[in-house]
């Protein structure tokens, strides 16, 4: 089983780069799942702090309330907690589930690769670019851990979301390509 993990600032088209890849993977026969490693803190909020989900209050006290319990509480108290529980559910899941592939396109720590890593899994980085691209948050947001902890890590691809859609498809084929091929 492979492991894809996209990483990248906020905007830069992870999610949209991981819908590619699934689709690509799937049209050549492969099976493939997209998993967030958010959905769990999404989860979390809804249930335990009772968050409604409203895409607007996520806007305006979602994002706080997710940087707040996301990390101030609890990757604080352990940075790769989201790695472990997905690590942990694909050990549970793996027999009764034919995955040849998982795409996890939100990964933001470097102990959450680390953790990934050392998983026994095939595990490939993939880091999301869009050069050229005018950040929506604030300078204060742009500082957080959440949008700068992997800076310095060297992914084993890149791929650059030029805001142009049949090249980000080309793109994200050509990774896929050296990823199948184990390169």
């Amino acid at each position: 089983m492979r492991l894809i993990l996209l990483s990248g600032k906020t905007k830069h088209g992870k999610t949209l780069v991981g819908t590619m890849m699934r689709s690509v993977l799937v049209s050549d026969g492969y099976s493939a799942l997209v998993m967030h490693q958010d959905d769990l803190l999404d989860f979390i909020c809804r249930w335990f702090l009772e968050w409604d989900g409203d895409d607007d209050a996520r806007g305006k006290h979602g994002d706080f309330l997710f940087q707040k319990v996301g990390y101030d509480i609890i990757r604080d108290k352990d940075p790769a907690f989201f790695s472990k529980f997905i690590l942990e559910m694909i050990s549970y899941l793996q027999p009764y589930c034919d995955w040849d592939n998982i795409i996890i396109p939100d990964l933001q720590l470097p102990e959450e690769l680390t953790m990934y890593r050392s998983s026994g899994l095939d595990v490939y980085h993939v880091k999301v670019i869009r050069p050229d691209f005018t950040s929506p948050l604030t300078e204060k947001q742009r500082q957080r851990r959440s949008e700068t902890a992997l800076d310095a890590t060297e992914p084993d691809f890149y791929i650059y979301n030029r805001s142009d859609l049949p090249k980000l498809l080309d793109e994200t084929k050509a990774v896929l390509r050296k990823i199948i091929q184990g390169e």
